[in-house]
């Protein structure tokens, strides 16, 4: 047994030759500051920790961000076994909370017991990825364009929906620098400008990878910061001259065009509904949804329809393709007319449903 030197008690062991109940008296347990100043983006509530802005956990209240800096900011006397620290916040104002903080565990097995009250300050400010985005600040462009054609709406929703899905995901990953600065239409297609090169080059390929194009990347020079050259990069989505369905000639026969693969075509031949392959550079293109018109349905069975040419206004039958679902109630149906002469699409793709109401 030894003797502590504070009290005299006998204990089988000593720090620093005090007893573990002296030692717990005279040693400041549990550190923290008497003000504590949270500061946060006044636009995503992203927090700086240090020189480092960090995203919250979507959705997680402020007072929990507040709750979590406190936290962070307190520190317990390594010879205290087992700290549980509780935190009890009472708001002064809407930026103004004091924390009581609580401490419990025990030194070689003596309970100790420590508190402390903390005032948190919350400062606003603007993150510097915010500060960038409202600033107009980009280092790529993503050029959404088709080949030969306009690109389709239908083909720019299914790209926004792409981008927004990618970008958040690189942000829940950790990228900060993952936003969208602007986009918007252009001629022929759509340009989107983003915070990041490496993001960018994702977003493209996941665009090209979902919409059947191809990616071609560029740089340009911008600038000079500290010594480094800053670039800019461009990256061309662009997709193929023919999307899902859409309508061609073959020779003298009207086709649809099932798919498109290095150079080579499945097609589906409207007379007979036959499938077949061909070259790409032998098909001429007709259009896609944009030169269907709408027919008055006068009749059907159930091998034919019978409808009214939307020019001439003659009653015109039509052979009913091996699989085709006429809607409940419908009262006109989608033709192509081609050198006066009504084809009905074997095809009619979900994409297109939108753009023929």
């Amino acid at each position: 047994m030894m003797m502590c030197v504070e009290c005299g008690a006998q204990s089988e062991r000593l720090i620093g030759g005090s007893c573990a109940s002296c030692f717990a008296k005279k040693t400041e347990l549990l550190s923290a500051p008497l003000v504590l100043d949270v500061e946060l983006c006044a636009h995503c509530d992203a927090r700086l920790i240090g020189n480092t802005w960090n995203d919250p956990d979507e959705g997680v209240p402020i007072q929990w961000i507040r709750e979590e800096a406190v936290r962070g900011a307190v520190r317990s006397h390594a010879k205290v076994h087992a700290p549980v620290v509780v935190l009890t916040e009472s708001a002064q104002d809407e930026k103004h909370s004091t924390f009581t903080v609580v401490m419990t565990g025990d030194v070689d097995g003596v309970p100790v017991e420590a508190r402390r009250e903390v005032l948190a300050r919350l400062r606003r400010s603007v993150c510097d990825r915010c500060s960038k985005m409202f600033g107009g600040y980009y280092a790529a462009i993503i050029q959404f364009r088709a080949t030969g054609r306009d690109v389709r709406p239908e083909e720019i929703q299914r790209a926004h929906r792409v981008i927004g899905d990618e970008l958040d995901r690189l942000r829940a990953n950790g990228n900060r620098e993952a936003f969208l600065t602007k986009s918007g239409a252009v001629p022929g297609g759509f340009d989107y400008y983003i915070g990041d090169i490496e993001a960018g080059r994702i977003l493209s390929k996941e665009v090209a990878r979902r919409l059947g194009a191809t990616v071609i990347e560029t740089a340009k020079l911008a600038g000079r910061k500290l010594g480094v050259d800053l670039y800019r990069v461009t990256f061309l989505v662009r997709i193929e001259l023919y999307s899902e369905s859409d309508f061609a000639l073959y020779g003298e026969e009207i086709v649809q065009v099932l798919s498109v693969n290095k150079g080579r075509a499945v097609i589906l031949r409207l007379q007979g509904n036959k499938k077949d392959r061909a070259e790409v550079e032998d098909l001429k293109r007709l259009g896609g949804p944009d030169v269907l018109q709408e027919a008055v349905l006068v009749s059907h069975d159930a091998t034919n329809f019978q409808v009214l040419d939307p020019v001439s206004l003659k009653t015109v039958d039509l052979p009913k393709p091996v699989g085709y679902e006429l809607e409940a109630g419908a009262t006109t149906l989608w033709v192509l007319r081609h050198e006066e002469r009504l084809w009905l699409p074997a095809v009619i793709p979900n994409a297109w449903r939108a753009s023929l109401k």
